[in-house]
């Protein structure tokens, strides 16, 4: 992944998404692999962010920690 460079990279080869973004406007959707147990445990998630104007390194590294405990909750 481009993005979440300071995460471990067993955590980063588990997650499979999709990002769009325009003005103002930033998305993920994708889904996370479990680590363990059945593939019914797959966390699916859509993330969307609208009208933030603020600085983009700030948002990103936001989502790309929101997205690493998702993965993290996916591993139990």
């Amino acid at each position: 992944l481009y993005i979440m460079r300071k995460y471990p990279s067993d955590v980063k080869s588990r997650i499979l998404m999709k990002s769009g973004s325009m003005t103002g406007v930033r998305c993920y959707c994708g889904y996370i692999i479990p680590t363990e147990g059945c593939r019914d445990d797959t966390i699916v998630f859509s993330i969307m962010v609208n009208n933030y104007f603020g600085p983009q390194a700030r948002l990103q590294e936001f989502l790309d920690r929101m997205i690493y405990l998702l993965a993290m909750a996916g591993r139990q």
